[in-house]
């Protein structure tokens, strides 16, 4: 089976089928049954068509000649059951036949539209509830080379096009039932004259597609490409918002923007142009065709029939000539969408660690921990960040971590936190290595007693206590151990000022929040969680020497073990020792 690898294959190695066969794999077995239902539906649809056209040749000949009506064996049909005798009695039901006929196919038409439509959504959001899913549980190393801006355009815009792929799949297979099950009925009434008009439609349609496949197929390329650095753009310009207005810098910015954003739209005009301009081709080709047609039909057959053969084929073309447009345009789009498609199956594909995510687990906190030469690199890289590690950390110690800046600091916290597997070496909780994936039960239970405060956070756009109880529902939220968390992470001043308490809006990523404010409320998350190992990474780098000195003192008097990486003395002043991370 192929493997959705850009390095392996080319984009154009890739089939529309075997996308579409990858899209069905991912459904659960309950979408899958509904897909299969709505297939029958479509059936379903495609014979109603057919029934509205049995109905053209009596009503045609109602309007030309009713001689010869109760000959038509349908005709005879609702004659008796009418208990109708005369033509003449004839006209009315069979007008209001055909009238309801047509109003039942349409009416079909747009149910089945409607489902159609709804379980493409459906699908939709199970593929990006599924790729958040895939993105989060991969492996911390797995994110260490990831674009973020690629992983975004991949959960919204690639996910938006994956439910346009499903809808126009759909929308082929219900066209092409409706054209088969119409042409087997426009040949048994003129074979000749259907293979002729139906044979050059194809071939029109089939020399446009020979013309613009590869257009398309570079266009499905850019698409993907310039949305990613569509959203790169928008994000630098959003994180650069400050520089910006003190450089005077928003006209580059903007250029930036618009050299992405202006020929990304161009290719998307194009792709629709594309997709729609052999309509117009089509609808002309097709009136002409009808009228030499027409005249086939005048030269070869009485004038009775000529009437009835030529709104037959008039009718008929009116209700397949849009179905095989629906399949041109929907296969345009396919084309269209394949790089963005194959970017989410790619997601989609990407393996998963072997073991489930245990519910209800108990926090570890081990007695002694013990690092034995430890050594990692990162991969595709052969340097050691960390060399033969040898630390042992008793509970409630306070150990402090300094070196410079690039030494590996953060690299030996991420082993620390089992964000990490080391290359070599044992990291051992009571003499059991968590190291090894057999002990993985173990590691999230250790996880559990970690809380963390890092250089780099996340403030949610929200409330005060929305962010220090980060991660738990409204209702599980517990007030009077936030206002613990708060009083020793000094920020009970700001709370007595605000009008609502923790109630007050942070503002998106704490732009309502000074620098100091953010760390802090950072540190009361952390607290909240009252966990018994804490890890401090550049936790206090914003705050002034007082609020520092008299946070530090705080924290050391909580029963916990804690892990201070700074550059401040001041940090570490009651660290009961300190370890030096050397290259």
């Amino acid at each position: 089976m192929k493997k959705f690898k850009k390095d392996k294959y080319q984009i154009s190695n890739i089939s529309l089928l075997f996308l579409v066969k990858g899209i069905f794999q991912k459904l659960n077995i309950y979408r899958k049954r509904q897909l299969i239902l709505l297939i029958l539906l479509m059936l379903f649809s495609a014979f109603s068509e057919v029934f509205s056209l049995a109905l053209i040749i009596p009503f045609i000949s109602l309007l030309t000649s009713s001689d010869n009506l109760l000959d038509n064996n349908l005709i005879k049909i609702i004659a008796q059951t009418l208990n109708i005798n005369s033509t003449d009695q004839l006209i009315l039901p069979i007008t209001f036949i055909f009238i309801f006929s047509i109003l039942i196919s349409s009416f079909i038409k747009l149910f089945t539209l409607f489902l159609s439509h709804r379980l493409s959504a459906r699908i939709g959001s199970d593929i990006s509830s599924k790729g958040l899913s895939q993105i989060i549980y991969q492996p911390f190393e797995w994110h260490i080379d990831k674009n973020s801006s690629e992983l975004i355009v991949a959960l919204t815009n690639s996910i938006n096009k994956t439910v346009n792929f499903v809808r126009d799949s759909l929308q082929i297979i219900i066209s092409a039932l409706i054209i088969f099950v119409m042409s087997l009925s426009l040949y048994l009434i003129e074979p000749e004259i259907f293979l002729i008009a139906f044979f050059i439609i194809i071939f029109s349609y089939f020399l446009v597609i020979i013309n613009i496949k590869n257009k398309l197929e570079k266009y499905s390329k850019i698409i993907k490409q310039r949305s990613i650095k569509q959203v790169q753009a928008t994000q630098e310009a959003i994180a650069s918002l400050v520089n910006i207005k003190l450089d005077k810098t928003y006209e580059k910015f903007i250029d930036d923007y618009n050299s992405v954003e202006i020929p990304l739209r161009r290719i998307i005009a194009n792709s629709t142009f594309l997709a729609q301009f052999p309509k117009l081709l089509i609808e002309a080709l097709s009136l002409i065709l009808l009228i030499l047609l027409s005249y086939l039909l005048l030269i070869t057959s009485s004038n009775v029939n000529i009437l009835q053969k030529i709104g037959i084929l008039a009718f008929a073309a009116q209700k397949m000539l849009p179905e095989f447009q629906k399949i041109f345009a929907s296969w345009a789009n396919l084309k269209t969408n394949k790089s963005l498609v194959i970017q989410v199956l790619s997601i989609l594909n990407q393996p998963l660690k072997a073991y489930n995510i245990k519910k209800d687990l108990i926090p570890y906190n081990p007695k002694i921990i013990s690092l034995k030469n430890i050594s990692y690199s990162y991969p595709n890289s052969n340097i050691n960040i960390i060399k033969n590690l040898n630390l042992d950390i008793e509970i409630g110690e306070k150990i402090g971590i300094v070196g410079k800046t690039g030494t590996g600091k953060s690299t030996f916290l991420n082993l620390f936190m089992g964000l990490l597997r080391p290359n070599s070496g044992k990291f051992l909780l009571d003499e059991k290595d968590i190291s090894i994936k057999k002990n993985n039960v173990l590691l999230e239970r250790f996880q559990l007693s970690i809380s963390y405060i890092p250089q780099d956070f996340y403030i949610k756009d929200g409330s005060i206590i929305e962010n220090i109880a980060y991660g738990q529902k409204k209702e599980e939220f517990d007030y009077e151990k936030a206002y613990w968390a708060i009083e020793i992470a000094q920020m009970s001043d700001f709370i007595i000022k605000s009008k609502v308490g923790l109630n007050a809006s942070v503002g998106e990523r704490g732009k309502k929040l000074s620098g100091g404010q953010k760390q802090r409320l950072i540190i009361a998350r952390a607290l909240y969680k009252n966990t018994d190992i804490m890890i401090l990474d550049e936790a206090t780098s914003a705050l002034d020497a007082v609020t520092e000195k008299k946070l530090i003192e705080k924290l050391c008097q909580i029963k916990c073990t804690g892990i201070i990486v700074s550059h401040r003395s001041a940090s570490l002043k009651y660290c009961d020792r300190i370890i030096e991370i050397n290259p």
